[in-house]
């Protein structure tokens, strides 16, 4: 009776594995196929086994006369056992059917909700939308037909699309047809007027792209959208002022040849329009642009592209003067740079409906601003080297001067009128000369500390600085009955103390030594207001300066007169010009010689962070 059960048992799952086949999977139909083939094979070696193991049946007591009764049973057990197995087998095989059966419903209720929304969209939609066929009929219109058109949806299917074009419109169609089903994928735009249900004509502004090849679509995606009344109007005022149609005509002339790169995006970031400067810069002919985006053409900007899109998306405003750099097809592995300027186009209600973009190309100047940063950089490490040397054989060169000094004065001291009066004059000589060398030497040390031990711009007095230049210079003042005028208070600045009250010395030292032999110096010093820089004066009654070494004077160690008439290093006016250029000014002198000189220069005003303390200061 346990055979028997068996046996029912399995012939029952086979009935069901044999009804699940029917619905299951090509690949599933074949493991449930093969797996009912095995159990096929076994339940009848199972059945025969059992009809030998039958008690009621003459050759199953043959055969338990012939082998005994317990060997048969261990046969049928081992044959209930496999069968067993099998069953097991089934059980796991129903189990996957039946998660598959859940898979598929759960798919199916995805794609009936993706395609009752995509039918909403398209049902909805304010624009046009049809599939053509390779022939151009129309194998499906949305219900916007009716409401732009006047046509039953029904009604167009099966119309080619050429019989609704106007005659002069024709060849654009088919010139388009024949480039979409060349071109799949590739986004096509155009403009056509299309009869309505009534007779009128509609112009449309037209894309579209060949998805034949996909399973799902098997047509050529054609969206339209009525510009009839946009043409019109354009058209009235093209009609109304022949002045207006040719200033149209000078500003597409100018868009098209203008010298940067012009364009207009959708919204999508694909290009509507461009220049011809602009297909230059990016190596392919004008049209190849419309309907693809900078990735597709300009993959190295492609990602800057997108990124200024979405800045304008989400602000709304203008994105001015940023900077996009990359490779182009005009010029492979060239990087180059361009200054761009995006700005949203908005519909009436304030809608964007596309950006406009201008590309100016700064490629060499990016270079030369790179080369003289180069240059700069290069100047600058010089200069350092130049200062850290001169300080450094400056500081090492005062030692044996100032040593060879002291003996040249031990000896004037000890031998003068006890040798020959040319040997007076040689050791008078030793020591006039090693006095000039510790000046050169002293100056020269002034000259590289400018830069390197320099303190910061501070609020500084103007007043306060000549006036401590003065008590310097006090003895040298009464000597020869200079007078100095300030007109009006001086201002405060932004400048290292110690180094501006350096400038006022030196100039105000010069305008006294260089003074008429028969008239006392006279100096004014003065200042204005220029910008954010102070503009000083330093005005003399001196001897002038001719007008050819107006340039040289600010050269180190240039001088003008012999040290017998003028004494000095040289280098005082140099000193004056690093410390205003320093401080981000400039130096120049106007003179009329015999007459006098005017030394200008400028200095930072007080800037709004330090105001506070330049009222601390007044």
């Amino acid at each position: 009776m346990d055979a028997e059960r068996a046996i029912s048992t399995l012939h029952q799952q086979i009935r069901v594995l044999q009804e699940e086949a029917r619905n299951a999977s090509p690949h599933r139909r074949n493991v449930i196929s093969a797996t009912l083939e095995t159990v096929s094979q076994s339940l009848g070696d199972f059945i025969a086994t059992a009809v030998v193991a039958d008690p009621i049946s003459d050759s199953v007591q043959a055969v338990e006369d012939e082998l005994g009764q317990s060997h048969l049973l261990e046969k049928v057990q081992e044959r209930a056992d496999e069968l067993q197995t099998y069953i097991e087998e089934i059980s796991k095989v129903n189990d996957d059917i039946s998660r598959e059966k859940d898979e598929v419903v759960r798919m199916n209720q995805i794609l009936a909700k993706s395609e009752e929304r995509f039918r909403s969209m398209i049902e909805n939609a304010s624009d046009i939308i049809v599939l053509l066929d390779v022939q151009g009929t129309i194998t499906y219109a949305s219900p916007s037909v009716k409401q732009i058109g006047g046509y039953d949806p029904s009604d167009l299917v099966g119309t080619n699309v050429l019989d609704l074009a106007h005659p002069d419109d024709a060849l654009v169609m088919i010139a388009a047809l024949r480039e979409a089903l060349s071109s799949p994928r590739r986004l096509l735009r155009l403009e056509a007027r299309i009869k309505d249900a009534a007779g009128a004509w509609h112009v449309l502004e037209i894309t579209g792209r060949n998805l034949l090849d996909i399973e799902s679509v098997q047509g050529i995606v054609v969206n339209a959208r009525d510009i009839t009344e946009r043409r019109e109007a354009e058209e009235a005022l093209r009609d109304c002022d022949p002045q207006l149609r040719e200033r149209l005509s000078e500003i597409d002339a100018m868009y098209r040849y203008a010298p940067i790169g012009l364009c207009i995006f959708d919204t999508d970031l694909r290009w509507v329009r461009l220049n011809e400067r602009l297909a230059e810069i990016n190596g392919l002919p004008l049209q190849e642009h419309i309907g693809r985006t900078p990735r597709e053409i300009v993959p190295d900007v492609g990602e800057q592209a997108e990124e200024a899109l979405r800045a304008i998306l989400a602000t709304g405003e203008p994105l001015l003067d940023f900077e996009m750099k990359g490779t182009t097809r005009a010029q492979p592995g060239v990087v180059r740079y361009w200054n761009e300027r995006w700005a949203p186009i908005k519909d009436e209600e304030g809608r964007i409906t596309g950006i406009t973009a201008a590309a100016e190309e700064i490629t060499e100047r990016k270079r030369a601003e790179e080369q003289v940063k180069r240059y700069a950089e290069n100047l600058k490490r010089s200069n350092e080297d130049l200062e850290r040397f001169a300080y450094i054989a400056s500081h090492d060169l005062q030692e044996p001067i100032r040593v060879m000094v002291s003996y040249a004065q031990l000896l004037a001291r000890r031998y003068t009128g006890r040798l020959d009066p040319d040997a007076d004059e040689y050791i008078r000589f030793i020591e006039q000369s090693g006095k000039q060398m510790q000046g050169l030497i002293t100056d020269l040390l002034a000259y590289s500390r400018i830069s390197s031990q320099g303190n910061e711009a501070e609020p500084t007095s103007a007043d306060d600085v000549v006036c401590e230049a003065i008590e310097l210079l006090q003895m040298r003042i009464e000597e020869t009955g200079a007078t100095i005028v300030t007109r009006d208070p001086l201002p405060i600045v932004m400048a290292d103390p110690g180094q501006l009250r350096q400038v006022f010395q030196n100039l105000i030292g010069n305008a006294i030594k260089f003074r008429k032999p028969d008239e006392p110096p006279r100096i004014q010093i003065t200042a204005e207001k220029h910008g954010t820089m102070w503009q000083f004066a330093v005005s003399d009654n001196g001897i002038g300066i001719e007008p050819e070494y107006l340039d040289r004077i600010f050269m180190i160690f240039q001088r003008l007169h012999g040290r017998d008439s003028y004494p000095g290093t040289g280098i005082g006016l140099t000193i004056v010009k690093r410390i205003v250029e320093r401080h981000g000014g400039k130096i120049w002198v106007a003179s009329e010689p015999g007459e006098g000189s005017t030394f200008y220069f400028t200095l930072p005003a007080v800037t709004t962070e330090h105001s506070s303390i330049a009222s601390e200061i007044r």
